[in-house]
C-alpha cells in the first residue's frame, strides 16, 4: 500500500528530474485528498527554488526535505493510521450490536406469537421478519465498511437518515406519549453507528476533504 512517505520521495525525484517509482496520476490523486503531501509538495519547490539560484551543483533534496518535515508528515500519519483502526474496530463491535438486535427482533416476535397478534394481522409476521433481516443487512454493512473503508462514504448518509427518521418519530411518541424504552435503545444504537461512520469518514480522507471545501468557501474571487 503507498503511504505519505512513498509519495513524497516519488514528489522529491520528480522535482529533481529524476524517475519516479510511482505513476504520476496516482501522485495527483493522492496530492488531491492529503493537505500534508500538498504541504511537503510547496516545501520541496521552495527549497528546489533556493537551490537553484547557487551556481553549485543542486544536491539530491530528498534526504534533506525529509529531514525537514518528513517527521511531521510521519507523527500526522501515524495519528491518523492509529485513529482509522480504532474507528474500523467500532465498526465491527456496531455491525455486532445489530446482529444482536436483529436477533432481539426475533425473540420479541416470539412474545407476539404467544399473544396471537400474528393471527390476527399476518401482515404483522412479514413485518417483524423484514425489520430482523434490515437490521441484519445494516449489521453486516459495518462489516464491510471495516474491511473496505471506502464503502463509508456510501453508507453514512444511510445511517444518518435511518437515525433522522427515527429521531422525528420518538419526537412525536414523546409528545403523545407513547414512547417506549426499546424505542430509546433503537435510537442509540443507530446514533452510535452514525457517528462511528463519520468518525471513520474523517480518519480516512474526510478531514482533507473538508480542508478543502473550507479553503474553496474562503476563497476570494479574482476578476
Amino acid at each position: 500500500m503507498i503511504n505519505c512517505q512513498d509519495i513524497q520521495r516519488a514528489i522529491s525525484a520528480r522535482l529533481d528530474n529524476e524517475p519516479a517509482d510511482i505513476d504520476d496520476t496516482i501522485i495527483e490523486a493522492h496530492l488531491e485528498g492529503c493537505a500534508e503531501c500538498r504541504a511537503y509538495l510547496d516545501n520541496a519547490r521552495i527549497m528546489k527554488t533556493q537551490f537553484e539560484h547557487d551556481d553549485t551543483e543542486a544536491p539530491d533534496l530528498t534526504d534533506l526535505i525529509l529531514a525537514g518535515v518528513g517527521p511531521q508528515v510521519r507523527q500526522a500519519e501515524n495519528r491518523r493510521a492509529t485513529s482509522l483502526a480504532l474507528a474500523r474496530i467500532a465498526l465491527v463491535l456496531t455491525g455486532f450490536v445489530f446482529v444482536v438486535w436483529s436477533v432481539g427482533t426475533l425473540v420479541e416476535s416470539t412474545r407476539l406469537i404467544e399473544d396471537d397478534v400474528f393471527s390476527v394481522d399476518p401482515n404483522v409476521t412479514k413485518m417483524v421478519i423484514q425489520l430482523a433481516a434490515a437490521r441484519v443487512a445494516l449489521g453486516f454493512g459495518l462489516f464491510f465498511a471495516a474491511w473496505k473503508t471506502r464503502l463509508v462514504t456510501g453508507m453514512l448518509p444511510i445511517f444518518a437518515t435511518l437515525w433522522t427518521f427515527s429521531f422525528g418519530f420518538a419526537a412525536r411518541d414523546v409528545v403523545l406519549g407513547t414512547i417506549a424504552t426499546g424505542d430509546v435503545v433503537g435510537l442509540m444504537i443507530l446514533l452510535c453507528a452514525t457517528l462511528v461512520l463519520v468518525w471513520t469518514w474523517l480518519s480516512q480522507d474526510g478531514r482533507s476533504f473538508l480542508f478543502r471545501a473550507w479553503q474553496t468557501a474562503n476563497a476570494r474571487p479574482e476578476f
